[in-house]
């Protein structure tokens, strides 16, 4: 890919997939001329993640698997764990991954929407 009138320092690309390697090379074009870098390496990790039942509010259902959730009204949950959100203006769930630094991303569908 060649990303034309860069006018900073910096770039972002969008895209990249989780666990592929990549290589990438940058040039300065100017009236001087320059010669191209030498090869940038850079890998993308995944970080596998499971959802925490135990802590779901309880109008949230967490899938078998732990990798998704759903909103369910009619969720018959009446205990509550130290661990359970309970909040009454937002539901929460929690995961078994601590992140403490770095960029993270996700991928949410709702009601058929991804964000």
């Amino acid at each position: 890919m060649i990303v034309p009138n860069i006018k900073q320092n910096h770039y972002t690309v969008h895209g990249l997939q989780s666990g592929t390697k990549y290589i990438f090379i940058v040039k300065a074009i100017n009236q001087a001329g320059s010669r191209s870098s030498e090869p940038g390496k850079l890998k993308t990790n995944s970080q596998p993640f499971k959802l925490d039942p135990k802590s779901a509010h309880r109008k949230l259902k967490v899938s078998h698997d732990n990798l998704t959730v759903e909103r369910d009204e009619s969720s018959s949950k009446k205990s509550h764990t130290p661990e359970r959100f309970t909040s009454q203006g937002s539901y929460g769930v929690a995961g078994n991954v601590f992140i403490d630094s770095g960029r993270h991303y996700w991928e949410v569908v709702i009601s058929g929407s991804t964000w």
